[in-house]
């Protein structure tokens, strides 16, 4: 199933980048931004998705760094968990920490609290 969401995303990429599919016109405003005038937890999240897909990992970042964290991680963890399996076991595989969580759950309230904090100092981030 990994495999196959993979492929999704990298059929979306190639379409998005032959401009057949403009990922950036699904991007909906984000509501809590309108009604407080506050970026959310999840502010550039879609940005940064669509940065990712088209290999723009620095932009990704920085929209909202725990979209190419995770993404990195779970990349890592599909493919090892395939090659460990298709090789019966002999190559190691990654197995799921708690810290993974912690780590995108510190990247998310980082990411947060900078946004908001620039947006208090007049500065918007985007």
């Amino acid at each position: 199933m990994g495999l196959a969401a993979a492929a999704v995303l990298a059929v979306a990429g190639f379409l998005s980048a032959a401009g057949v599919l403009p990922l950036a016109r699904l991007a909906q405003p984000c509501l809590l931004r309108q009604l407080t005038g506050f970026y959310c937890p999840g502010c550039g999240g879609t940005r940064a998705a669509i940065h990712l897909v088209h290999g723009h990992l620095f932009r990704s970042f920085f929209y909202h760094p725990a979209v190419p964290v995770g993404g990195l991680l779970g990349a890592a963890f599909l493919i090892s968990q395939t090659a460990s399996r298709l090789s019966g076991g002999r190559i190691p595989r990654l197995h799921y920490r708690a810290w993974f969580g912690y780590v995108i759950l510190a990247l998310v309230a980082a990411s947060f609290l900078i946004k908001n904090a620039a947006l208090l100092m007049g500065a918007a981030w985007w």
